[in-house]
């Protein structure tokens, strides 16, 4: 299976190449006033309108506040570091931004190397997709078209 891999704070985590419609860089967010804290704004992506998610907070992570710094082809300075990355995947007929942190690498994940999680199955979310051991360490799978619930679905397309 091919997935990429990248952080969230200090932990790596991996997405099934197949799930992703594409990668893109970093760019500006349209924020959205008062809205859920996990959607971090809007992206105006080749003339359609692409709700944002931070899948650093989505999955119960804190974001350290970076140094604000100018991303490629921006002029404001933005709280994110150089190598943040949107993924963009489309859950139910929905095309969601996603960020993550340090992308690293593609790469092709054997299910010799695929373990369960050390938790009950059913003490995880459904997002939660096991883990593989590689030689940097391991890599926790994220079965990321679950990663956004139906009620949440609910509230992107609405902003």
């Amino acid at each position: 299976m091919e997935a990429i891999l990248f952080q969230l704070g200090t932990q790596t985590f991996a997405i099934k190449l197949d799930d992703l419609d594409e990668i893109l860089m970093m760019c500006a967010l349209h924020t959205i006033p008062e809205s859920p804290d996990f959607i971090a704004g809007a992206i105006n992506l080749r003339g359609t309108m692409i709700p944002v998610i931070d899948l650093s907070k989505r999955l119960g992570f804190i974001r350290p506040s970076a140094p604000p710094q100018l991303l490629e082809n921006e002029e404001v300075p933005s709280s994110f570091q150089k190598d943040t990355r949107l993924v963009i995947v489309t859950i139910n007929h929905l095309r969601i931004g996603m960020i993550i942190d340090g992308l690293q690498k593609v790469m092709s994940l054997a299910s010799d190397m695929h373990h369960e999680s050390v938790v009950n199955n059913e003490a995880l979310p459904d997002y939660i997709d096991g883990m593989f051991v590689q030689e940097a360490g391991i890599v926790q799978m994220i079965h990321i078209k679950h990663a956004v619930s139906s009620e949440e679905l609910t509230i992107l397309r609405n902003t």
